[in-house]
């Protein structure tokens, strides 16, 4: 397996182990989704078949973790790593305010989309208190934490390019 794809999976592993502990402890009031800030992150370096891939991974990761609707956290990080892949494509990334937009506007439509799973799937989630308390207050913090993972991510990447 190449050093590419096992750092896409050992980094979505990390940042799912990462939100299952450190994050969920931390922030309670927050809906941080670092699985999600990954993916977009990957998806804005690496085009949209990687940040799909890593959005399928985390997302499978999570769902896994959980134990709960199965599947709907793969397919929603999946829809934004692709997306955010697709972004990349027509936007300049490398500036740090495109990974913090995309980030924050992208994890909340994959909380809206989760939210709209988990109500087809007959899980009902009050959807205008959990946008008005969770998800729109989350925005900056998930924009945030989305420009830090694409600086990690752009710093390793270029570390691997040096080593091949």
């Amino acid at each position: 397996m190449p050093v590419r794809q096992l750092w896409i999976i050992g980094g979505m592993l990390f940042a799912v182990l990462m939100q299952s502990t450190l994050v969920a402890a931390a922030a309670r009031w927050l809906r941080l989704d670092l699985p999600a800030a990954m993916a977009i992150a990957f998806g804005l370096l690496s085009g949209p078949l990687t940040g799909s891939m890593a959005g399928l991974i985390g997302g499978l990761l999570a769902d896994m973790l959980t134990g709960r609707l199965i599947g709907l956290g793969m397919l929603t990080h999946g829809i934004v790593g692709l997306l955010s892949g697709l972004l990349s494509r027509r936007l300049f990334s490398e500036n740090l305010l495109v990974p913090f937009v995309a980030g924050a506007l992208l994890i909340c439509l994959e909380q809206m989309l989760y939210l709209l799973g988990a109500r087809a799937f007959g899980v009902v989630i009050p959807l205008g208190k959990s946008l008005a308390r969770l998800i729109l207050p989350s925005l900056w913090y998930n924009g945030l934490l989305t420009a830090l993972c694409f600086v990690l991510i752009h710093k390793v990447n270029a570390y691997l390019a040096d080593g091949e």
